[in-house]
């Protein structure tokens, strides 16, 4: 199967994603997609910063029966978000820290020494 037949097969099956409220028209669902209650769902966002935004998102799609356990981040900001996500008992599994961006930036020679330093005690300052 190729990946044009795959991904319309995978939004169709397998996304399921919370609005901030239910519209007034369509499914009128607060959480949309095709699922059934008590299925696990792992919550897929880019950044991570306090969790707060995480753990709002989470809600409403516990409150339609999904079993949420943990989140997928792209980068966690090392600024509180894995402390409040492990406090409510969920699993943070990230693909990059901002440390190691940082660091990454820095060896391509994307940002200087100093901005990688001030960046770092931007983050130091907020954990």
């Amino acid at each position: 199967m190729s990946i044009q037949d795959l991904a319309p097969k995978l939004y169709r099956d397998l996304l399921v994603y919370p609005r901030k409220e239910a519209k007034s028209y369509g499914t009128q669902r607060q959480v949309e997609g095709t699922f059934q209650p008590g299925q696990r769902a792992l919550v897929i966002d880019d950044v991570l910063t306090t969790g707060g935004a995480k753990l709002e998102a989470i809600a409403p799609v516990r409150a339609a029966g999904l079993v949420v356990e943990g989140i997928l981040v792209v980068v966690d900001r090392e600024q509180s978000g894995a402390r409040t996500l492990s406090a409510a008992g969920l699993r943070l599994h990230s693909v990059l820290k901002i440390r190691e961006l940082l660091a990454c930036l820095r060896t391509a020679r994307a940002i200087s020494a100093e901005q990688e330093a001030t960046a770092l005690a931007c983050i130091a300052a907020d954990a």
